[in-house]
């Protein structure tokens, strides 16, 4: 490996190099839907940089990093990054690799518990996923990313809605009203529940959160049933494209023609405010078939649409972390 790279730690104010850095990343190979320093230190600032991050450097670019997350509760340690393509086939992917294992096995080892390793990985990315495999991962889940332009896409048909039913623009007032209904609706799946802080952190009070472009079903009680969140999204092109972060609907209101409501409303206002382009992101086993249900009323076409398929490589955390492959760089390179 040259010996003309840095390793350290990530900072606040390496937010501007992140950037700088993953616009130098095909638009296809990104290990993140997040690509502006705003962004990017909203991530930083829930995870324990000191620990759980690692950068590698050549002069004052960043050109790889690590970043070790955690399921709230769940068992489950994810290791994010990527290298740089200028700078790939040296090896560094293998060490960013080997020491996101090394702190993950340590955080499972501490809590006392099973552990689960989790690494996604391009579909199209053979050296990535032959990384992951090599430290005995194997796929266990598909997830899609689907970018749709908006002057390709047919206009959405919306439904009439049951008696005293309505669209409406999201207000500070419905916060916690949404908050309650997607936990409901998302009761039982991983990580699907947000507390309050937990909410604000990281939806209502994201920086790229659009309330403009973003939308509740009310019954004829004024209670929310239904929600759209909408969120800003860089692609890098400079046109201005959204992302679609959150619909969901409880089990008891479904089959009512609400979630084709919110999408139609939400394609007729995204247009007018100029947005050129949307994006969403699906599980391929969501078990409420969201995909096909997508699909069915028109959000996305798969012989239209671009689709980028990220496989999550998993495995069990050794407890022990001098394992082979689970090494770290030295402290003097750090």
């Amino acid at each position: 490996m040259p010996e003309d790279y840095t390793w350290r730690p990530l900072r606040a104010d390496d937010a501007q190099r992140w950037e700088s850095m993953i616009r130098g990343v095909a638009a296809w190979d990104r290990p993140t839907l997040e690509s502006t320093a705003a962004e990017f230190a909203e991530v930083l600032g829930e995870i324990d940089l000191a620990s759980d991050s690692l950068g590698v450097f050549r002069g004052e670019a960043l050109v790889g990093y690590s970043l070790v997350r955690s399921g709230r509760g769940s068992g489950w340690y994810e290791i994010q990054g990527c290298v740089h393509g200028e700078h790939r086939g040296r090896g560094l992917g293998t060490r960013l690799l080997g020491w996101g294992r090394t702190r993950a096995a340590r955080r499972c080892a501490a809590a006392g518990t099973a552990g689960e390793l989790r690494v996604w990985c391009p579909e199209h990315n053979a050296a990535q996923k032959s990384l992951a495999e090599r430290i005995g991962l194997r796929p266990t889940q598909w997830h899609l990313d689907v970018f749709s332009q908006l002057d390709q896409a047919p206009h959405i048909e919306a439904p009439e809605l049951p008696e005293g039913f309505r669209v409406r623009v999201f207000e500070p007032g419905f916060d916690a009203k949404v908050r309650e209904v997607h936990n409901r609706a998302f009761a039982g799946q991983e990580d699907g529940c947000f507390d309050a802080d937990r909410w604000r952190r990281e939806v209502t009070g994201k920086s790229g959160f659009l309330p403009e472009l973003s939308f509740v079903v009310l019954d004829d009680r004024q209670a929310v049933v239904s929600y759209l969140l909408s969120f800003s999204l860089d692609d890098g092109d400079g046109e201005p494209a959204c992302y679609l972060g959150y619909i969901g609907t409880p089990p008891e209101t479904r089959g009512r023609g609400l979630c084709r409501a919110l999408l139609a409303e939400h394609r007729g206002r995204a247009r007018e405010l100029g947005y050129t382009a949307l994006c969403f992101s699906a599980d391929e086993s969501n078990p409420t078939k969201a995909l096909d249900r997508f699909e069915h009323i028109g959000l996305w076409d798969p012989e239209r649409d671009e689709v980028d398929r990220w496989v999550c490589y998993s495995g069990e955390l050794p407890g022990d972390t001098t394992a082979p492959g689970m090494t770290e760089p030295p402290l003097e390179s750090r």
